[in-house]
């Protein structure tokens, strides 16, 4: 025990990453690459389901998680199949897995997804007032690391100087893209496939490729840590992980730390869950980055 409160005395302020441990990896390197230390301690755990899935029977694969793409992922090397993301994290792990055609909106979320691709077939829709965005991204492989995004209007350009992103317009594609594979978990908030089922021509096949367990504590590493007050920031990269979040804190009796911590949260949704809370800030801001 002593032990371990020296080891502990020893962490600097610290953000608390809640990502199943896959992802929390991912986002711990970016973290500390900006000399940001961290702490992963999951409140979500993914369960992968199987399922068969034919690539060469779609055109296209929609899915609004990071666990989404990863699950696609396991069952085919096709890397070649565009895949619709729900916004830049997930955008950014379909890149680092290898696939060279992605679209994403220039706000995360469900909602912007369904209506980027309204957009893109040129859907007539009340709230659709902007110009159709450059939103495919294009990358030949072998994938590099850094890639260049385009995301709505702007485009972040490759840091690597010899990576060719070629970017093409969506709406220029759609002709081509006529049959979907939806991938998704066991619980969502929002069902793609039902938001788009009335558009003429185009078809979506639904498979549930994973679910997510809530964890039921965390451990007691990390609630020494709050009482130490060394953890300064808590990741959100979903309603769910958020309301388990709550639910950890509620229970641990670690409320009373939320005024002294900033939730940086990866959209507006999410961060709508934790406003009935204090915090010392809550930040929408390039979480998408890690």
């Amino acid at each position: 025990m002593a032990a371990d409160k020296r080891r502990l005395a020893k962490i600097s302020m610290t953000v608390l990453i809640t990502r199943p441990l896959a992802a929390a990896k991912r986002t711990e390197q970016a973290f500390q690459a900006i000399g940001v230390a961290t702490w992963i301690d999951p409140v979500l755990t993914i369960i992968h389901l199987p399922a068969i899935i034919n690539p060469a029977a779609y055109d296209a694969i929609i899915t609004t998680s990071a666990n989404g793409v990863e699950s696609f992922a396991q069952l085919t090397q096709n890397r070649n199949i565009p895949i619709f993301c729900a916004g830049d994290a997930s955008a950014a792990v379909a890149c680092e897995l290898g696939f060279t055609s992605i679209f994403y909106p220039a706000k995360s979320g469900g909602k912007e997804l369904i209506t980027l691709i309204k957009q893109i077939f040129q859907i007539k829709s009340p709230s659709l007032s902007s110009p159709k965005p450059n939103v495919l991204l294009s990358l030949p492989p072998p994938f590099l690391s850094s890639p260049g995004l385009t995301r709505g209007s702007k485009t972040i350009r490759p840091k690597n100087k010899h990576l060719d992103a070629r970017i093409k317009s969506g709406h220029d594609t759609a002709d081509n893209i006529k049959r979907f594979a939806y991938i998704r978990g066991e619980v969502v908030k929002i069902n793609i496939a039902d938001a788009l089922a009335n558009i003429e021509g185009m078809n979506i096949d639904t498979y549930i490729t994973y679910k997510t367990v809530p964890t039921t504590g965390w451990t007691d590493e990390t609630i020494a840590l709050f009482h130490a007050k060394k953890i300064t920031a808590i990741t959100f990269y979903s309603e769910h992980s958020a309301q388990v979040t709550l639910d950890l804190l509620r229970k641990h009796n670690l409320l009373g730390f939320t005024p002294f911590i900033t939730a940086l949260c990866l959209s507006e949704a999410i961060a709508g869950v934790l406003k009935s809370f204090i915090w010392k800030n809550i930040k929408t801001e390039n979480l998408g980055k890690f």
